[in-house]
């Protein structure tokens, strides 16, 4: 495994480590150990410049990340890269926090991969064997599988999100990485690991053509074949695949439309919006189209034939970016359009028709008259152009300094990068997932003829990326999971019925004109009089004499626990399946000093009276207890699956808390959906309750808020209580308002709720379906648990849910919440209409069957 790539003086570099010890117990292993050896000197006439986000070893110098004081997170100005100081760099790519480089060279090792590996994406890196690397701080060899290494020549490379292509002059394409959506080439295996993955796919020709150029966007890829046709594979949810469909394809398949019978020169694509440019000079566009890039309200699924580039003269290059597109004509003129800073100042963000970015700012001038464009391409939001002259002209965000001019601040004019020699071309890649995307950039210089040639990509990680994981990105629906937070955006053109929690309803436009028209005042002294009214209106309906108003019902119930328990010491009860004890960070312990003592929760929602009692500690008998001063329950009961606590049982804990002298709190957030499903009044339900927290931001409506209820003495330590919490707002009435609306309006409609939550339930009953249940006997409000009996996982299930199907009989999206890992929950609201409801049982059964 030892190659060489100069005669100059090597220095050799062990992949593994091998420390003193070792060399002393085995002195000669190293003569056995896989090592690549890097000349101290160069005979290449070229250098590389590196910038950008820097933290993931994505630059390729190692020095930046292991410097004694401090690493560079973002290098924000061009600086050289040895590696390519000593090895002929044929080209280079970048994808999702890493960066390839092919070399011109004999040897077996021809590509060279630094940056995150978490997919493998750069091969597989085990500096000792069953421990694979997930981050190569420098550009290390990638191994592939040549059968004539030495006549064999990599003619190109390409990255996709965490995907790798290869191309050859001999031997096809390679492919490694990510293939959850066949991105690779190859059959997609349902839970496939892809950390320290050793496979690598071939793609030898495209049906017997063979491949003159590769592209990669997000999560597909594209071929071009020497006959000028396109080729396409992996994920199509925006139509980025041309193959006339929104669904996913593993085989590489040629893209359908207007480029029938068309030659196709190029092909231009960072992200999901694709570009085709014919030898005639004709645009040719499909994929995401959801800034007008594509002069098309929907997603287009096939190559169409773009008429708002024609009249522009003969078009020369094209670049596609994510929300923005860029042409140059034979004229050297530049035309952009699309979303994002596009090059013709700060006033100008969206363009729908190209528009032409005037030639002085790429240098021309009357002493300078021949000056003009030769090359574009553009990321997400951000773009670069090549003169004639050499001269690198970036504009766009920069974050993380991704147009290498020195600084941060974002660029709305082409600015000139400095770097004193002559760019020759330039490459963009770009991560989606967040808003804040950063770039790497490497230049390479020839000193000979002094010319660059520079290459971009950037990246952000969003705590740790588990592709796999991942359902529609982007402008399709996305499913990342986050500890326990679900992460989702969703297209425009596909209905998206959305029951991961009655927390997503938005104000009604009623609540909305209240809230512009509420009138406030400060709230922590107690004037704000809209926040006072909802106060008043609440404590009214619930029959107690106060109200207080918080941000949230996870702060009122631990301000209700607080207030109760007075002291440090102090125990509260509450079910083992409670939100309180569960879902709220242990707030009790944690801020109050106060000891949850728990109860086993009954199917209901209950637990044991007489059990319950046994628990109480009153401190009397032994100075080692805690002193039990609060009883909590929750109504309705979310983990049980949105349960009302029955009416006797309710009045019997009641009567048996009074007998103790211990008050009662009641988590009361789907309070109201209780009461509604019981037809009585919600006070007649909190009767014995010395306090109750109800929600005003689920089912109701309201944007914000929560209220919590109980006598004056209460409210008052409450009150205080809320202050050190830091849950006193001032002029809070304009939140207020939304909430008297919700109060007023939303109550009563509860019903439709809980009907549109057992429509699902019995169509799925009525599936007969032994791997997926509800419990529709005991199903009562507008949450419903979906039971999944088999090696399906719940995080699957949602995927293919959240998934866009080609059986769609029109284009649905349904987002569920994964519920352990047998089970997902649904919750309707407001916002999830008849028509939504129907929508998306057609779609849950649809893909029920399927995994049946």
């Amino acid at each position: 495994m030892k190659t060489s790539v100069n005669t100059s003086i090597l220095a050799k570099i062990c992949i593994r480590h091998y420390g003193k010890r070792a060399r002393q117990a085995m002195p000669k292993e190293h003569q056995h150990l896989p090592i690549f050896q890097y000349p101290t000197s160069s005979d290449t006439d070229q250098r590389v410049y590196v910038w950008g986000l820097a933290e993931h070893g994505a630059l390729g110098n190692q020095r930046q990340l292991l410097r004694q004081k401090k690493p560079q997170h973002y290098v924000p100005y061009p600086k050289r890269l040895h590696f390519a100081e000593q090895n002929q760099v044929l080209d280079a790519t970048c994808g999702y926090g890493f960066s390839v480089f092919s070399l011109d060279t004999k040897e077996n090792y021809k590509v060279f991969g630094t940056g995150l590996n978490t997919d493998s994406q750069i091969g597989y890196h085990a500096p000792r064997k069953g421990n694979p690397l997930n981050v190569i701080l420098a550009p290390a060899p990638i191994e592939l599988p040549f059968n004539t290494p030495s006549q064999t020549r990599v003619t190109g490379v390409a990255a996709g999100r965490a995907h790798l292509m290869v191309l050859t002059d001999r031997e096809g394409v390679f492919t490694l990485g990510n293939n959850a959506y066949g991105q690779c080439g190859r059959r997609i295996v349902e839970g496939e690991n892809y950390f320290g993955n050793q496979l690598v796919h071939q793609i030898p020709d495209v049906e017997g053509a063979p491949v003159k150029t590769i592209v990669c966007g997000q999560d597909h890829s594209l071929i071009l074949s020497d006959k000028g046709e396109v080729f396409a594979f992996g994920w199509g949810a925006d139509g980025q695949t041309g193959l006339g469909h929104f669904g996913t394809e593993w085989r590489p398949s040629r893209v359908v439309g207007d480029v029938h019978g068309e030659n196709i020169v190029k092909v231009a694509c960072a992200a999901d919006c694709v570009l085709a440019l014919s030898e005639r000079g004709e645009v040719f566009g499909w994929g995401n189209t959801e800034y007008g890039q594509l002069n098309n309200e929907q997603q287009v699924n096939s190559a169409l034939s773009l008429p708002n580039c024609r009249g522009l003269g003969k078009i020369t290059d094209i670049a596609a970016g994510g929300t923005l597109c860029m042409v140059l004509n034979e004229d050297g003129e530049v035309f952009v359009w699309g979303y994002g800073i596009l090059g013709v100042g700060p006033q100008v963000d969206h363009l729908k028709e190209p528009t032409r970015v005037p030639r002085t700012l790429f240098g021309w001038n009357e002493y300078q008259p021949d000056t003009r464009v030769k090359s574009v391409t553009c990321g997400l939001s951000h773009s670069a152009a090549v003169t004639n002259h050499g001269d690198l002209f970036t504009w766009g965000r920069n974050r993380g300094g991704c147009l290498g001019l020195g600084h941060t601040k974002d660029q709305f004019f082409p600015l000139r990068v400095a770097i004193g020699a002559r760019v020759k071309k330039s490459f963009w890649f770009y991560e989606a997932t967040t808003d804040n995307p950063d770039c790497t950039g490497r230049m390479f210089v020839n000193q000979s003829s002094p010319r660059v040639c520079y290459m971009c990509g950037w990246q952000r990680v969003l705590g740790q990326w588990l592709s796999s994981q991942r359902s529609l990105f982007d402008s399709s629906s996305t499913l990342a999971h986050i500890g326990n937070t679900t992460v989702m955006t969703t297209p425009t053109n596909v209905r998206v019925v959305d029951m991961r929690s009655d927390t997503l309803t938005k104000p009604t436009q009623e609540m909305r004109r209240a809230m512009f028209e509420a009138e406030v005042g400060d709230d922590v002294y107690g004037e704000d009089p809209t926040v006072n009214a909802l106060e008043k209106k609440a404590a009214a309906m619930l029959n107690k004499e106060g109200g207080l108003f918080l941000p949230s019902a996870t702060m009122s119930n631990l301000v209700a626990l607080m207030s109760h328990c007075k002291e440090r010491g102090c125990e509260a009860i509450a079910g083992d399946s409670s939100h309180m004890f569960l879902f709220e960070q242990g707030g009790a312990a944690q801020l109050g000093g106060v000891q949850m003592c728990t109860l086993p929760n009954k199917s209901d929602g209950t637990f044991d009276l007489d059990l319950m009692e046994s628990k109480v500690r009153s401190g009397n008998d032994s100075l080692h207890e805690p002193i039990t001063s609060l009883i909590c329950v929750e109504n309705t009961h979310n983990v049980c699956g949105g349960k009302v606590l029955p009416l006797d049982w309710l009045d019997e804990l009641g009567t048996r808390a009074r007998g103790l002298g211990i008050p009662i709190h009641m988590d009361g957030a789907r309070l109201f959906n209780a009461a509604v499903y019981l037809k009585l009044p919600a006070a007649r339900l909190v009767r014995d309750c010395a306090s109750v927290s109800i929600c005003i931001s689920k089912g109701l409506g309201a944007p914000v808020g929560a209220l919590l209820l109980g006598n004056k003495d209460f409210i008052k330590r409450a009150r205080r209580v809320r202050k050190v919490l830091g849950g006193g707002m001032r002029q809070a009435g304009v939140l207020a308002a939304a909430g008297l609306v919700a109060l007023d309006k939303m109550v009563d409609r509860l019903e439709l709720d809980h009907r549109r939550a057992a429509d699902i339930a019995k169509a799925i009953v009525a599936l007969n379906s032994a791997k997926f249940t509800v419990d529709l006997n005991n199903h009562q409000t507008n949450i419903l648990f979906i039971n999944i009996n088999s090696n399906i996982t719940s995080h699957n299930f949602c995927r293919r849910l959240a998934t866009v199907l080609d059986q769609d009989p029109a284009p649905v999206v349904v987002k569920l919440s994964p519920w352990r890992k047998t089970g997902v929950r649904l919750v309707t609201y407001h916002e999830v209409s008849d028509e939504d409801t129907a929508a998306a049982i057609n779609k849950l059964l649809l893909v029920m069957r399927e995994l049946q």
